[in-house]
């Protein structure tokens, strides 16, 4: 019995051969296998229609046109390597400069993702070999340094602002892929975008502190795609003189990260920090050493020796090290809700050309050692809701007798003793009044859980940096509340007033798994709209507002001394002053009230 062969090529062409079925002892006529010939050689160049190629630094590369929901054009290259893979002995170590590759390489396909839990199904997904990027361009140059336009075909236009996006999830999860990050409505308006993926969790955080494991190598490798950007976007039609960083929670804590590198000094010229800075607590680690130890530990490693830990460590298998993390908290962390074990730190043990963050964040934003760019800064209206789907009964009332536990660990309060009692009465007051926390007094625990995790180190990072920086800094708050707020809907939480972290990104990023065709007459639309053009004229200009237009009706004016000034981004535009004053205050008061049992340790 012969195998038979359904040319499954011939499918879909104007063929009448796209049904033949071939045994492989099948002898055609010399006609019949010119006509079968004459269908391949259609098919494969009606397949490549729509493809474009690029030369790059490692090889050329074949993206493809892309039609965004606006039904404009534009070129789409995928799982671009900006790094060597960090695997074997590269585990846990800086990046390496990507290696060349032979012939064309298609760009149709995202990378792996890294290494991480799935924070919704609870299981193992990604890859060590995870460096990839992304970029998603109206113009590209072709391998005859030729410029393409989606827009003008004919004609060769100027350079693009590039726009680099870090994704967030705690340094711990996500990935820059279009599943939620689609450039649609960003690229509409004339801006390369460039997305990739950065390492997590040990893989990108753990720290020896010593010259071996300094730690960073998270940021190290956006440090990287940020070097193969400079070398490479002129072939996608961008300009590597006018780069915006953008990112939201720990992508905005990285934006900021880069704003005190040395590493990252000269790589870009704006930036953006949505829900996230480089003074979130959660987002940095003083404890990194101790941490690495407690890791090997949970894995089965006991010693005291960093070279024996390192060689243990990177001897274990990925799926093992990602399932370990939760058995790395010790009693306090847990105690003050430190979730994110393996986070940014000071890395001065690093050989001095890979120093990432030579001190403290507070230090050098404090005294103005920050590069002096355009920024923009803001935090969404009720951002603590992320945290209401965790709130079962016996959390509810675990934290609601220990409301010690909410006061951030960055703050000058040592735990169990009058001064913590003290400040755990005054947020109870405040925010609680006499309730305890309870389905009832929800809202009012998002809102203190909105300005511990995340509002008040904005405004203080806005006040501290807009009092130093010689270029403009600008504040907001979103504070509409749709139905493009991702994270609000998959967490159940509608019925609860305000904006939830992370849903903004809905209104700049077309999210691929939702695909949603908008009314242009929403607001959603409208929304979206403004925030896409806000975010492109900054990237454009250093200017959100370079002129009032119905769509953009309210100048957004940078940040003054001593008025905190910011825009509300509602279903109107407004510019209003003194940021939640009341709420501030009190937080200023947490920080600076004096603990000499903690300024002693």
């Amino acid at each position: 019995m012969f195998k038979t062969v359904r040319c499954a090529l011939f499918a879909g062409f104007d063929c009448k051969y796209s049904n033949t079925v071939l045994s492989k002892h099948t002898h055609l006529s010399k006609d019949c296998a010119n006509k079968i010939r004459s269908c391949v050689i259609y098919g494969i160049l009606r397949n490549m229609s729509g493809t474009v190629t690029v030369d790059v630094a490692q090889g050329s590369l074949r993206g493809k046109e892309t039609t965004a929901k606006s039904g404009l054009k534009y070129y789409s290259f995928k799982g671009i390597p900006y790094a060597k893979p960090p695997l074997g002995q590269l585990r846990f170590k800086a990046p390496q400069p990507p290696e060349p590759w032979i012939g064309v390489r298609d760009a149709f396909k995202e990378g792996h993702i890294c290494a991480q839990k799935d924070p919704v199904l609870q299981v193992f997904r990604g890859d060590e070999d995870c460096l990839y990027l992304n970029v998603y361009t109206p113009m590209v140059r072709n391998t005859a340094t030729q410029t393409v336009d989606t827009k003008n075909p004919n004609t060769e236009g100027p350079l693009k602002p590039v726009m680099v996006w870090f994704h967030g999830g705690g340094f711990v999860g996500g990935s820059g892929n279009s599943e939620i990050y689609g450039p649609d409505y960003l690229v509409a308006e004339d801006v390369v975008l460039v997305t990739l993926n950065y390492r997590l969790g040990p893989f990108g955080f753990l720290c020896l502190e010593n010259e071996e494991v300094p730690g960073n190598a998270g940021l190290k490798d956006q440090v990287m795609a940020l070097k193969w950007i400079q070398r490479n976007i002129r072939q996608f039609g961008g300009d590597p003189d006018n780069v915006t960083l953008f990112g939201e929670s720990a992508g905005g804590c990285s934006v900021q990260y880069h704003m005190l590198s040395p590493m990252s000094k000269g790589l870009f010229h704006r930036a953006i920090s949505q829900s996230g800075t480089a003074f979130h607590w959660w987002g940095f680690m003083n404890a990194g050493r101790d941490r690495a130890f407690r890791l090997g530990q949970a894995l089965g490693c006991n010693t005291n020796s960093p070279d024996e830990l390192l060689e243990f460590l990177q001897n274990a298998q990925t799926k093992d090290i990602v399932e370990a993390i939760p058995k790395v908290p010790s009693k306090a962390e847990k105690r003050q809700m430190v979730v994110f074990l393996f986070v940014p730190t000071v890395d001065k043990f690093a050989a001095a050309d890979e120093v990432f963050l030579p001190a403290h964040p507070y230090d050098l934003i404090s005294t103005g050692k920050f590069q002096h760019v355009p920024y923009i800064m803001g935090a969404n209206s009720v951002e603590g809701l992320i945290h209401l789907h965790e709130l079962t009964e016996a959390r509810m009332k675990k934290i609601d007798s220990d409301l010690q536990s909410v006061i951030p660990i960055d703050a000058p309060v040592t735990l169990d003793t009058d001064h913590s009692l003290n400040t755990a009465k005054k947020l109870r007051e405040f925010y609680l009044g006499s309730q305890a926390i309870s389905e009832d007094s929800k809202a009012q625990y998002a809102n203190l859980i909105s300005e511990s995790w995340f509002t008040y180190e904005t405004y203080k990072s806005v006040k501290i940096m807009s009092a130093l920086s010689t270029a403009p800094v600008y504040f907001y708050k979103f504070s509409f509340d749709g139905h493009l707020g991702l994270f609000k809907r998959l967490l159940g939480l509608q019925d609860f007033k305000g904006v939830c972290h992370a849903d903004e990104i809905g209104y700049l990023f077309h999210i691929g798994m939702l695909d949603l065709d908008l009314d242009p007459s929403s607001p959603e639309f409208k929304t979206l709209t403004r925030m896409v053009k806000l975010w492109t004229n900054f990237a454009k200009t250093g200017n959100p507002t370079p002129e009032i237009t119905p769509l953009l009706d309210v100048t957004w004016h940078p940040v003054e001394k001593n008025k905190s000034n910011y825009l509300n981004i509602d279903t109107t535009l407004a510019m209003h002053e003194n940021y939640e004053q009341e709420r501030m205050a009190l937080w200023d008061s947490v920080y600076s009230s004096t603990d000499e049992t903690k300024s002693k340790l």
